[in-house]
């Protein structure tokens, strides 16, 4: 790929990426695509370059003269100019990464799948509003929102996005090494979001932290000095700050963060929404992820606006989960691969990811979105070689469910091997979800073949 002059004389070779921002651009940008946070900083990088030199990226899949060429939009994404030529087919770019207007995630009481993409950090900062009121517009175009929300909205992609970067839905469960911990977790978080530029080049820890020790003073400082420092922003865009941290004691209306014995309590002004979880069961899943959102009142005084929390798997190793089903998975995928790894025929290694983001897939010839549950990478030996196990939890049994599940696990099944906990669902088995897995992990090559090879 190379660096081109976007205005005349369009197309003026300007410079080549290197193999690495090559790769950035493609598992940043592309669709299907997972990308580490090193490859998101490359790529934002190169966005900027873009915009202050005023070029394109054209595209290697196809040689020739004709090529597929890619503007920078509001330095966040890329687009596909359509006045040049398309992108192969096969080509990770031939089906770009849109940001979505209205995201959501995966509905999990009937198993229809709505995208969920990630954030960028200007996302915090949404339309002016006052104390105590979420959004903007009259009481009915509020209620007509609210019915339009998806289970995550956009201050948990926010969250979100910042944990997908920072490596927490990630973690190797062979070899079987000690969880990350929490203190771990949280600098892991504040190294990402160091790296986290806004679309005016300032870094997203100016504005977010994971310190709940921080003061409405010390908030009220933050904000006024960033908005006295001459900095640009998106038109009726307010300023605010964020918090985020692992909590193991949420409601609706309060959430308390513990730091070495002593407790920090917030009450926000708008409710704190929680993921899956209703007014009777709410703050049953601890511990969560929890973001909060600051904001200034019209006197200039600091308040907690609003939160959303997000159940995790637990403290020591906090990986997001949907559900209680998700966790019970969980926790046989790492009691099986315990025991593997006690036996001396096991597999060199196995990884596990938690997506947290819909991906992209094609089936013949038809882009679908799907959102697994776990993915699961086994190394049969000591090669290189990776063997993808998708791993879908199955939380009910109507015919609606069934169905809407079998549309997506054929999707699914472009990306892996699909196993399902209980194994053979909807179909009765013999045969748990444990065993099934174990025999995976001892003997990963000849059920890949026994599947039909698939991946």
């Amino acid at each position: 790929m190379e660096m081109i002059r976007k205005n005349a004389p369009r197309g003026l070779h300007v410079r080549d990426l290197t193999s690495e921002e090559r790769r950035a651009v493609i598992n940043v940008f592309g669709g299907g695509k997972q990308s580490t946070a090193k490859e998101k900083k490359l790529a934002a990088d190169i966005l900027l370059e873009m915009d202050r030199r005023e070029l394109l990226i054209a595209c290697d899949c196809i040689s020739g003269d004709s090529r597929p060429y890619n503007s920078e939009v509001e330095k966040s994404f890329i687009r596909h100019l359509k006045t040049s030529a398309r992108h192969d087919k096969g080509c990770p770019l031939y089906h770009v990464k849109k940001p979505g207007k209205n995201p959501g995630g995966d509905d999990d009481r009937n198993g229809h799948i709505a995208a969920l993409v990630p954030a960028g950090p200007d996302d915090l900062f949404t339309r002016k509003t006052s104390p105590g009121q979420v959004g903007g517009g009259s009481t009915e175009e509020g209620r007509r929102h609210r019915k339009k929300l998806k289970p995550v909205p956009a201050l948990g992609r926010v969250m979100m996005t910042i944990l997908e970067s920072a490596g927490i839905n990630k973690t190797r469960i062979m070899p079987v090494t000690p969880p990350p911990g929490l203190t771990a977790s949280l600098q892991a978080i504040t190294q990402f979001i160091d790296s986290w530029l806004l679309i005016n080049g300032l870094p997203a820890s100016q504005f977010i932290t994971t310190k709940p020790w921080q003061t409405d003073r010390e908030r009220k400082h933050i904000l006024n000095t960033i908005k006295n420092s001459g900095q640009t922003w998106g038109k009726n865009r307010e300023l605010c700050t964020a918090m985020i941290g692992l909590a193991g004691k949420v409601s609706q209306t309060d959430v308390t963060f513990m730091v070495k014995g002593t407790p920090y309590t917030f009450s926000p002004l708008g409710r704190i929404k929680i993921f899956g979880e209703g007014l009777l069961s709410a703050g049953t899943r601890e511990p969560y992820w929890v973001i909060l959102r600051f904001r200034q009142d019209e006197y200039g005084e600091v308040y907690c606006a609003e939160g959303y929390a997000h159940p995790a798997f637990d403290l020591n190793l906090p990986i997001p989960v949907d559900s209680e089903k998700e966790r019970a998975t969980l926790r046989t995928i790492r009691k099986a691969a315990k025991y593997v790894s006690e036996q001396s025929d096991h597999p060199p290694s196995i990884s596990l990811i938690k997506p947290l983001f819909t991906e992209t897939t094609e089936i013949e010839g038809s882009k679908e979105e799907v959102h697994p549950d776990f993915l699961l990478t086994l190394r049969a030996d000591e090669s290189d070689k990776e063997i993808p196990l998708i791993i879908e939890t199955m939380g009910y049994d109507s015919e609606e469910y069934v169905a809407r599940k079998s549309g997506t696990h054929r999707a699914m099944k472009t990306l892996g091997t699909l196993l399902t906990d209980p194994h053979g669902f909807p179909a009765k088995s013999d045969v748990t979800f444990y065993r099934h897995l174990l025999s995976w992990f001892f003997n990963p090559e000849k059920n890949r073949q026994s599947a039909g090879g698939q991946k």
